[in-house]
This record gives structure tokens, C-alpha cells and sequence, in this order.
């Protein structure tokens, strides 16, 4: 018995110590698509954790490829990040850039969705790391993991709402080593593949 409770007591306390060092950050965004785009991909507004102050505005541009770009809040005047799909048969191929806040300068990286039979799986390389964005089979729930230490980085869900209506997404980052942008354009090259699916 007196082993039992020993071994409980190690593991929440193991417990509590990788919840702590994980969290750290914990920054929670609700992202609207918009109901129409016309024959452009998907755009989005991204709020705060109540839904009402908005932070960012994800706009596409016309073209054969999917083209997104990041601003801050309402004014569309500063290009934050950009996102631009490759034409591909099957597969999501992209390059991104983001406007690094602390150099001021542009840094380039990829997403390249990988095929998998159930779930969906993509890889993020961007700033010398490597970041899979991934989803289990009939999951609504989404995890970006730093592939060098296996950390969860952020991860977002799907509203179930989404079935019936447009799509909606919380996002929480949960760590601070790379910029939001990335997050935001992951659940933007997600969210046009799944569509690109369901259109056949």
C-alpha cells in the first residue's frame, strides 16, 4: 500500500513539473473564417480569447494557388506574413514569410503537408527548426511539436459548430520559440487542404 501511494505521489508531482515547464506562455486566439471569399481561398479574423477584440486579419489574393497574407488588427497597411502555396497535384506544398519582430527582417521557411492514410500530418521548417502540425483520425484537435525535444509548441481544435456553419478554430500557444504568425498560417494551409478535399 505504502508503495502504491509513493508511486502516485512521484507521478503527479512528475505531473505537475512538465505541465509547468510546458505551459509557460499561454496566449489563446479564436479564429473566424469568413462565411464567403468568393473564388479566393479561405480569409480569416483572428480575435482575442473572448472573441470580440480583434488582433489580426489573414486576407487571400486572387490567383490558381492559395496566397495569404498576415496583418496586424484592421489596418492592412503592414504585411506581417505571407503564405504561398506551390502548384501541386495532390499534396500541400508552401513558402512562408514572416516579418521576425526582433531583427526586422524577413525570415523564409516552408510547409509541405506529408500523406498519411488516416489523420493528416504536415511539416513546418522555419529558423533552423522543424515543427510537424498534426492531427489524429476523426480529431478536431491539431498539435504543432518541435520535432527536436517532441514539445508541444501550440495546438488548436476545430469547433464543432464548424459541421454546420463557417469554420472556427481556438488556437493556444504555448510557447514562446517561434512567432504566432507560423501558427496562424498552419491553420490557413489545414484549413484550404481540408477544403480542397471536400470540394473532390
Amino acid at each position: 500500500m505504502a508503495i502504491i501511494v509513493l508511486l502516485s505521489v512521484t507521478l503527479l508531482a512528475f505531473n505537475i513539473v512538465v505541465s509547468v515547464h510546458s505551459i509557460g506562455t499561454n496566449r489563446t486566439y479564436l479564429i473566424k473564417k469568413d462565411f464567403l471569399s468568393g473564388l479566393k481561398g479561405g480569409e480569416f479574423t483572428i480575435y482575442d480569447s473572448t472573441g470580440k477584440q480583434q488582433q489580426y486579419r489573414m486576407e487571400s489574393k486572387f490567383g490558381i494557388t492559395h496566397d495569404v497574407r498576415l496583418f496586424a488588427g484592421k489596418s492592412k497597411k503592414e504585411v506581417l506574413a505571407r503564405l504561398k502555396a506551390k502548384v501541386t497535384a495532390v499534396m500541400y506544398k508552401a513558402t512562408i514569410t514572416i516579418l521576425d519582430a526582433n531583427s526586422n527582417q524577413w525570415k523564409n521557411g516552408t510547409i509541405t503537408q506529408n500523406f498519411k492514410i488516416v489523420g493528416n500530418k504536415f511539416m513546418i521548417e522555419y529558423g533552423g527548426r522543424q515543427i510537424s502540425m498534426e492531427g489524429k483520425a476523426f480529431s478536431l484537435d491539431t498539435a504543432f511539436r518541435d520535432q527536436s525535444g517532441g514539445n508541444i509548441l501550440a495546438q488548436f481544435r476545430k469547433r464543432i459548430s464548424s459541421l454546420f456553419w463557417r469554420n472556427k478554430y481556438d488556437l493556444q500557444v504555448i510557447s514562446d520559440r517561434l512567432p504566432d504568425a507560423i501558427y496562424f498560417l498552419g491553420v490557413a494551409a489545414r484549413d484550404h487542404s481540408n477544403a480542397k478535399i471536400h470540394r473532390g
